[in-house]
């Protein structure tokens, strides 16, 4: 009889976990739910959540290149004061990635929740492109909660994202396109002056490729953040989409 009583007590504390693990939300983050959507915060996926992702050139990245990424999760509901995600990319490889989240190969999610200021938080990391090239997949599920332990109230969606590789119809010289650039030799920042929309990567003497951040001060112009470059000779390479132009410029 003592071990029929032990053995209902078990099934029944087994089931309230159970329960409880699928009637509360699962504010340490869940992995493998980027493609499935954060189905611990309710059934329905809500586009009241917008997701979106910054960073990577749709025009088509270039491979090997690490790109800056920022993924900003927005909900304009008052009673929506946290978010939480989980990400994954088909390829490639993601680092510098903030506190509260974790890398797990191309995976990354949130193991604590974020603040809502205002009713959007940015999440910023690091996404190096695959050296093979070829189009990569991003799936992100993310949330907008009230934190209230349960799955009521919550607001989750999911987008998926394409990336491809730049595939240019040639290689220009830029003598015979216009282009200007200066300071050169640049310290910390330099301007380059290019009628196309455009992302620029450094590729040193040795062969090494750093995208360069691009801020957009004026039609056709960008100035460049060259101060994390080593000192040395540089080829500027210039992605407008639909060719690749190249020319020199010094860092001292």
């Amino acid at each position: 009889m003592k071990s029929k009583k032990l053995l209902f007590s078990t099934l029944l504390a087994l089931g309230c976990i159970t329960t409880y693990m699928t009637m509360t939300s699962a504010s340490g983050g869940q992995m493998g739910v980027a493609a499935s959507g954060c189905s611990c915060h309710g059934n329905s996926q809500n586009p009241a959540t917008a997701i979106t992702v910054t960073g990577i050139p749709m025009g088509g990245y270039i491979a090997g290149t690490t790109y800056p990424v920022t993924l900003t999760i927005t909900n304009a509901s008052a009673t929506l004061s946290e978010a939480g995600f989980d990400l994954n990319f088909s390829g490639g490889s993601i680092s510098a990635a903030p506190a509260n989240t974790m890398i797990m190969g191309t995976e990354l999610h949130h193991t604590s929740p974020f603040s809502l200021i205002g009713g959007s938080v940015n999440i910023n990391f690091n996404w190096t492109a695959p050296a093979a090239g070829g189009a990569v997949t991003l799936n992100v599920s993310a949330n907008a909660v009230n934190n209230n332990n349960a799955t009521s109230g919550d607001q989750w969606n999911k987008v998926t994202l394409t990336y491809t590789q730049a595939t240019p119809t040639a290689i220009t010289d830029v003598n015979h396109t216009p282009v200007t650039l200066y300071p050169n030799p640049t310290s910390s920042q330099m301007t380059v002056k290019i009628d196309q929309a455009s992302t620029f990567t450094a590729i040193s003497m040795t062969g090494s490729m750093i995208h360069l951040n691009a801020t957009s001060t004026q039609a056709g112009e960008y100035s460049l953040n060259t101060a994390a470059l080593a000192n040395g000779n540089y080829i500027l390479l210039i992605n407008t989409g639909k060719e690749l132009k190249h020319t020199t410029f010094s860092k001292k």
